[in-house]
């Protein structure tokens, strides 16, 4: 058990620093007009103020953040709530507090009304997030770097800017990786 640990510890620690290298990528081409994401820099950071600004509310906020484990991803200005809150009046009050971050185009609130995920869970998160990103590095005809791939509780959320055969083509590698109950889309389709 204890190395099974450890071996999810390594994975979740590699996975993130893969995170950080990419930041790092996107940050270092700011100069240029387009990231490594094909956005531009101040849609970027638009995003990043957004969610800093979001997760600080409701970390601020003293019943949430004694009770509940919530996530704030972003994607042009489209605002996604996962994790876990014991009520459902948490749950709305998150979103509630999310909504008076300026600049928001629309909030998905998929907040679990259950206790947090273990450590555990949350590092199952991480590997199954980490497949489904590999999957989409190495498929043929899919810029899987226009894609935000969150995982919470072994359901699977797809955000980008995208075509139609695009996502359906992400939403298929995600549906076939291991682990994953659900897949949900939440995409912005290109022509």
């Amino acid at each position: 058990m204890k190395k099974t640990i450890n071996l999810m510890g390594c994975i979740a620690a590699f996975i993130s620093l893969s995170a950080c290298s990419s930041a790092m990528l996107a940050t270092s081409s700011a100069g240029s007009t387009l990231n490594q994401q094909g956005r531009s820099f101040s849609s970027n950071v638009s995003d990043q103020t957004i969610t800093y600004k979001a997760t600080k509310a409701i970390n601020d906020d003293p019943a949430l953040a004694k009770s509940s484990r919530i996530v704030v991803v972003t994607f042009e200005r489209n605002v996604l709530l996962t994790g876990e809150t014991p009520t459902e009046q948490l749950k709305q009050q998150a979103e509630a507090l999310v909504k008076r971050t300026p600049h928001i185009r629309h909030i998905y609130n998929d907040i679990s009304v259950q206790p947090p995920l273990s450590t555990y869970e949350q590092g199952n998160d991480g590997i199954i997030t980490g497949n489904i990103k590999t999957r989409m590095f190495t498929t043929t005809n899919l810029r899987g770097r226009n894609i935000k791939v969150i995982t919470e509780n072994d359901v699977v959320y797809l955000m980008g800017s995208v075509s139609q055969q695009e996502g359906r083509v992400a939403a298929e590698v995600a549906r076939n990786s291991a682990g994953v109950k659900k897949v949900v889309k939440l995409f912005e389709y290109t022509s």
